[in-house]
């Protein structure tokens, strides 16, 4: 199979199911380009795509792949079911469509988008069960969730056959998530960290630490948030829309490229220790359950 080498590192997230350490989020990727701009990205490295029906945009995706011959790149497909679906009738009626939208019988990876719903509504094991029959069925590998704290995951480990293989959270210096980090590696969960670059707002990609650094081993500010959590053993999702902006990222795990991006000890240390509970990604439904909520308080955020 013929393939573009930057795509090629992958990490092992159960006995039978590798990942690219570096995935194409499609959040907020719009639809008037949304079909260009995927297969522009897919041709230029990324071969893991992360989707969710509440991007709108899966059709535009379907088309991308579509676009796309199989015999030139196999594609790590990672889909969610929306926090909506909160009963098994509902989440096999997103699961269908979301297969219809991206034109596939299967996907690789199948995520519960947000635990505040189902949780609420006592509907975790119902859901998951449901879930579970995907597995059993073939038309998905495996499972995973979204945006689950300690407690959220504890509650699905004590009611799942089929244990989460990953958890995508929102990770970055300024939120590290350092307790959740070692929670989920006890429990041989993956972390797969979105908002990465948090959503390219100054706060982080123009904290004065973070650009030392960058201007320390040579490279931009975005490579080394990004290389922070490779190195912490952290999976990757991050949006691209622009050719210089995929090279510049995936550039990182070019195993061709002489210039090997890596962060000392000492520079992982200044970045770890950065937190500030700074989230770029904050929806009020998050904040109401003791179970899933992420603190007492919304965090303020600059505009």
């Amino acid at each position: 199979m013929e393939s573009v080498s930057v795509a090629s590192t992958q990490n092992s997230v159960s006995s039978s199911l590798s990942i690219p350490s570096i995935t194409l989020g499609t959040m907020k990727i719009g639809r008037r380009k949304g079909t260009e701009i995927v297969q522009k990205m897919i041709t230029n490295g990324f071969h893991s795509l992360d989707t969710a029906p509440t991007y709108k945009n899966e059709d535009k995706i379907g088309e991308a792949l579509n676009n796309i011959s199989k015999s030139c790149v196999d594609i790590f497909i990672i889909a969610k079911v929306p926090k909506r679906a909160c009963d098994s009738d509902q989440v096999q009626e997103e699961f269908e469509n979301t297969l219809k939208n991206l034109n596939r019988t299967c996907v690789d990876l199948l995520l519960l988008h947000w635990p505040s719903d189902v949780i609420a509504q006592n509907t975790l094991k119902e859901v998951w069960d449901c879930m579970e029959s995907f597995v059993k069925d073939g038309r998905c590998k495996a499972l995973g969730v979204c945006n689950f704290n300690e407690n959220a995951l504890a509650k699905l480990l004590k009611c799942c056959t089929v244990p989460p293989v990953i958890n995508q959270v929102e990770r970055h210096p300024l939120l590290p998530q350092h307790s959740l980090v070692d929670f989920c590696a006890r429990n041989n969960i993956s972390i797969q960290a979105h908002t990465t670059l948090g959503q390219g707002r100054e706060e982080i990609l123009q904290n004065t630490r973070i650009m030392e650094i960058a201007k320390d081993i040579n490279c931009t500010p975005a490579q080394v948030l990004v290389q922070w959590n490779l190195q912490h053993g952290v999976l990757v999702v991050t949006k691209c829309s622009q050719e210089v902006h995929a090279k510049e990222i995936l550039s990182i795990i070019d195993t061709k490229k002489k210039d090997t991006i890596l962060l000392s000890p000492k520079h992982m240390k200044a970045l770890d220790g950065l937190g500030n509970g700074t989230r770029f990604i904050a929806p009020p439904f998050m904040y109401g359950n003791a179970i899933y909520c992420w603190g007492k308080r919304m965090p303020i955020m600059k505009s």
